[in-house]
């Protein structure tokens, strides 16, 4: 997938707990580059909102875990890629028709109101941005292994698990998947507001092990 209209910009981050220096001891620690949930505006790694990051930070020992068109910028190629309860069909979710039909929609929190407002901020009336706003429909070879959790009670799960299965199919493609059957959407970034605070923190262990054993 390309596009001669996106353009290198800066934008801004945030470095969790600390900033980055390369002249200390633990500058090889891995980095993760962090692309935050809730349609890409609910929540960041500042007080409140830190949990997910202080929860990285503590399982997987971050310090980059991978990053995109590493070649072109003198980055090394991805090592990995972690992905937390994905919304892989956006062009679907910008009809609220779909949410309140999904099985699990008495099961999760989220409702078709925000769903659809995120989407339909997200998604751009753009044939060539279709790949990007639909992965579910657009499986793609892979530069790094992935690993991908959901929760079995989400609205996204059963995109996620088609997602996953499709990936899987792909040549070449490394995919690991784990479910927590009876979780709703994104406990790995709310579980302490959600009651699930425990189960996170082992999510979150299962992602640092699979981290460690890439590094190793």
């Amino acid at each position: 997938m390309s596009d001669q209209n996106i353009k290198p910009q800066t934008t801004g981050g945030i470095w969790f707990p600390n900033a980055f220096r390369p002249e200390v001891a633990d500058a090889k620690k891995p980095i993760i580059l962090h692309f935050h949930p809730g349609g890409y505006v609910m929540g960041d790694v500042r007080v409140d909102g830190a949990f997910a990051a202080r929860l990285l930070s503590e399982k997987i020992g971050c310090y980059a875990l991978w990053t995109d068109h590493g070649e072109a910028v003198g980055l090394p190629a991805p090592r990995g890629a972690l992905i937390f309860s994905p919304a892989v069909s956006f062009l679907a979710a910008t009809d609220p028709k779909t949410v309140l039909e999904n099985p699990n929609y008495k099961n999760d929190y989220m409702d078709p109101t925000f769903v659809t407002w995120g989407a339909r901020r997200f998604v751009l009336n753009e044939p060539t941005a279709t790949t990007y706003m639909n992965p579910l429909q657009s499986p793609f070879k892979s530069p790094c292994p992935i690993w991908v959790y959901c929760g079995g009670c989400e609205l996204f799960y059963d995109d996620a698990t088609e997602f996953v299965s499709k990936m899987k199919d792909i040549p070449g493609n490394e995919v690991s998947y784990v479910v927590k059957r009876l979780a709703n959407h994104d406990i790995s970034f709310a579980g302490n507001l959600l009651g699930w605070k425990t189960e996170a923190e082992k999510i979150a262990d299962r992602a640092g092990r699979w981290v460690a054993e890439l590094l190793h």
